[in-house]
């Protein structure tokens, strides 16, 4: 019997609820422009991950580039060192 009862009540909140269609409608309409707001934020987070890889390769190029350049470098240090080595025998 409590079970018919709470259910009468459920009911009928749901139904009272549900009736005034104006303010349904404005829900409709905030639920719609949030909707399009995380659509949005979802496409601009989308572009800034693209960004955000592009910059990673960028930085990962110019960091193989130092290292690289460091290495000759070294090597040519290296090699002068080994020349003035052979002058001063």
């Amino acid at each position: 019997m409590s079970t018919r009862y709470l259910l009468a009540i459920t009911t009928a909140v749901l139904l009272s609820g549900c009736a005034n269609t104006e303010q349904l409608d404005q829900m409709t309409s905030k639920i719609d422009r949030l909707s399009n707001k995380v659509d949005q934020l979802s496409s601009e987070i989308d572009e800034m991950k693209s960004q955000q890889d592009k910059n990673s390769r960028i930085i990962k190029q110019a960091k193989e580039s130092s290292e690289k350049a460091l290495s000759l470098a070294e090597n040519a240090n290296q090699r002068v060192n080994n020349m003035i080595d052979t002058y001063k025998k």
